[in-house]
C-alpha cells in the first residue's frame, strides 16, 4: 500500500502544536526586543555569556522553562566553576617541621655502611 493511500488524520509529520508556535512567537519577540533595546552595534559587542544570559532571561520569560534550563546549563560552567576534586595539601603542624620549635630533636645519625661488593 503506498503512501497516497493512507488515511491521515491529524497534524502532519514536522508541523508544530499551537502551544509550540505561541512559544517560539514569544521567543522572537523577546528577541527582537532585545536587538531594539540595544541596538544593532551594541548587539555585536555582546560576549557568549551575555547572549547565553539574554536567551535564558527570554526564555523564561516566554514561559518556556525546557529552553531556560538548557540556556542556564550551557551557561554555567562559565558562572559557577566546579569544584576542585583534588583535595588540598596537607599542612605539617610547626612542630614536627624541621628546626621547629621542639629543640630537644635527637641527632641524625649516618646509615650503616652497605656490603663491600654489591650485587648489581
Amino acid at each position: 500500500m503506498s503512501a497516497e493511500h493512507l488515511n491521515r488524520s491529524g497534524r502532519r509529520p514536522g508541523q508544530t502544536n499551537l502551544a509550540t508556535r505561541r512559544r517560539q512567537a514569544l521567543e522572537e519577540a523577546a528577541a527582537r526586543a532585545l536587538v531594539e533595546k540595544l541596538g544593532s552595534e551594541d548587539v555585536t559587542k555582546l560576549s557568549a555569556i551575555d547572549v547565553l544570559t539574554s536567551i535564558m532571561h527570554a526564555a523564561f520569560a516566554a514561559g518556556d522553562m525546557q529552553g531556560a534550563r538548557v540556556a542556564a546549563e550551557a551557561l554555567a560552567p562559565y558562572t559557577h566553576p566546579k569544584p576542585q576534586s583534588v583535595p588540598p595539601p596537607m599542612e605539617i603542624p610547626p612542630e614536627l617541621m624541621p628546626g621547629g620549635p621542639v629543640a630537644d630533636d635527637p641527632v641524625p645519625t649516618p646509615d650503616e655502611p652497605g656490603p663491600e661488593n654489591p650485587v648489581l
